[in-house]
């Protein structure tokens, strides 16, 4: 809008917002003074006021504000991917959980670079780039933070633990949502059948609450505080704590069937683990035996090459022995031949005969004449 252009009204509030939250936050306090000095101008006091209490943003929450606003298309297709995950882990489907689970982390990363590329931050601080991907998980996981991302004026983050969000983010002002910022149709999955007669509408509740409703030209108009406005609101409790019960029951139902099937899931993985566990029980016993067995074996063996090392040194020593036994045998018969020949020759000197005496080298008498 214009700085010049008047604003009044509940329409001027919303005009007011859509301003402040999707331009650069070093602009925020400067739009925010100008814009409630116009409602002001314009008489709109109570604009004015609510516009003077509108929070500027942390740097992730504005950082997620002007991605939505920018971005419309990718938000509604991370929104779709949510409920189709939720879906799966109701129905426990494990490989379409698989599935989603990474088309999620690369779509949040996608949309993370995105914003930081709309919001010209070229090195976000790590706590800044979690900030975001936080926010962004939470809105994945849980319809109503999902809701709040969709007005695009979140004042502070969310933080996601991946089970579930641990804290939610604040709006800038509580405003009706537009119905081209609703979640995209293609994340409801209830008919009308299923939504019921009884259900109240979203008009119907903020009417009995006195709040600002969007007419059917599209203009918001205050609630009158009429006897008829209190018995639609009387009307509408009722048909809110009847739709509220309803859907009490159902979830109790869905929570029941869902704890059942993770029961039974359980009681499964236990039994298996338990097979698994006796099967590793009975390897491991067969390994013990066949290991004390091979040590037995060894040890038999091990005594053997003993008893054949001691038996080979008794045999070594024992044939050292007749060796020696041997050699003193040769040693006393080179010296008697030595002996003989001496006493041989000396006998021949003297001339005498060598008839009686042995050979020196065969130790036997010569055979005399006729003898044979």
């Amino acid at each position: 809008m214009r700085q010049d252009e008047p604003v009044t009204g509940p329409s001027s509030l919303r005009t007011a917002v859509d301003e402040l939250y999707s331009n650069p936050m070093s602009e925020f306090t400067a739009r925010r003074k100008t814009l409630a000095a116009a409602a002001k101008k314009a008489g709109d006091t109570e604009a004015a006021a609510h516009i003077l209490g509108l929070r500027k943003p942390t740097l992730v929450a504005d950082t997620v504000n002007r991605l939505v606003r920018v971005a419309r298309t990718e938000i509604d297709e991370l929104l779709v991917l949510g409920s189709r995950l939720r879906e799966a882990e109701k129905a426990l489907n494990g490989p379409e959980m698989r599935k989603l689970s990474g088309r999620r982390r690369q779509l949040v990363n996608d949309l993370t670079r995105l914003a930081f590329d709309i919001t010209d931050q070229p090195a976000p601080s790590a706590s800044v780039r979690e900030g975001v991907i936080s926010t962004l998980n939470a809105a994945l996981a849980d319809e109503d933070i999902a809701d709040m991302l969709l007005s695009g004026a979140l004042v502070t983050q969310a933080r996601w633990d991946g089970f579930g969000a641990t804290s939610l983010p604040e709006l800038a002002t509580v405003l009706p949502l537009d119905v081209g910022r609703r979640r995209p149709a293609a994340t409801v999955h209830e008919s009308a059948d299923d939504a019921g007669a009884d259900a109240p509408s979203q008009e119907i509740r903020d009417s009995a609450a006195g709040k600002v409703v969007p007419t059917a030209a599209g203009t918001a108009q205050p609630v009158v505080d009429t006897a008829a406005g209190k018995a639609a609101g009387k009307a509408a409790q009722k048909a809110a704590e009847k739709a509220a019960g309803k859907a009490a029951q159902k979830a109790a139902g869905e929570a029941a069937e869902k704890a059942k099937a993770a029961q039974e899931n359980a009681e499964r993985e236990a039994a298996e683990r338990a097979r698994a566990e006796d099967q590793q029980r009975r390897r491991l016993e067969s390994a013990r035996a066949e290991a004390a067995s091979a040590a037995d074996d060894a040890a038999g063996a091990a005594e053997a090459v003993q008893a054949i090392d001691r038996r080979l040194g008794e045999l070594s020593m024992q044939l050292a022995l007749q060796r020696e036994l041997l050699e003193q045998a040769q040693q006393t018969l080179r010296d008697a031949q030595t002996r003989s020949r001496a006493a041989h020759n000396a006998l021949t000197r003297a001339g005498g005969s060598t008839a009686d005496h042995p050979s020196p080298r065969t130790g036997r008498r010569p055979i005399g004449p006729g003898l044979s």
